[in-house]
């Protein structure tokens, strides 16, 4: 597997920065998958964030809290980089499901560009190490450009995934800022390159 992070965040802890709203919080969320030292003082101050969101059902809140725990267990015993992300990655993707639509409304009002990283919860270990990747591809690629991101699970968000007639994951699409497609990159394994291109044009 490549390297997922190109640049490291120094990460200031402060409830009331990150803890404003959902937004915040998946920001703050993003930088610690792209952090390759993960903070466990930031991720128990993202899990009391967690605990104040309103979900839609008890299971959804249930699974996210044992996602986020199994997180803290690992990076408590400190296994190794590639198997905390992968389960830091689970997390990442169930939290972007459950909150979708709120995430979904809110990028694509924006006037700016954004990418759309379609990945998948459920499949074989080549492609979930690819969706592991291109998600710390697209995050370093918003961050650095300023752009807006949305991630996606095609294996349970069948709208999305049947609008943007996405057939092969991971897929990553570029709308501009009237939301028109304007690029798609399939299962690219040189996805930062051809990001870096397309947004210094």
């Amino acid at each position: 597997m490549k390297p997922f992070y190109l640049f490291i965040f120094t990460i200031i802890i402060c409830t009331s920065t990150f803890g404003q709203n959902i937004f915040e919080l998946r920001n703050e969320i993003s930088k610690q998958f792209l952090n390759a030292e993960k903070s466990a003082e930031t991720i128990t101050q993202i899990g009391k964030q967690l605990e104040k969101l309103s979900y839609n059902n008890k299971e959804d809140q249930i699974q996210l809290a044992a996602e986020y725990e199994q997180i803290l267990k690992e990076l408590n015993e400190h296994v190794p980089l590639d198997s905390l992300q992968k389960t830091y990655y689970d997390f990442y993707v169930d939290f972007s499901q459950m909150f979708i639509n709120d995430f979904k409304q809110t990028v694509l009002a924006t006037d700016k560009y954004k990418i759309i990283l379609f990945a998948t919860s459920v499949s074989c270990v080549c492609t979930i190490d690819m969706c592991v990747d291109q998600l710390a591809d697209m995050l370093n690629t918003a961050f650095k450009y300023n752009v807006e991101f949305l991630v996606v699970d095609a294996f349970t968000d069948m709208d999305l995934t049947a609008k943007y007639d996405i057939g092969f994951y991971p897929t990553v699409i570029i709308l501009n800022n009237n939301n028109a497609e304007v690029n798609r990159y399939t299962r690219e394994t040189e996805l930062t390159n051809k990001l870096d291109t397309f947004f210094k044009l």
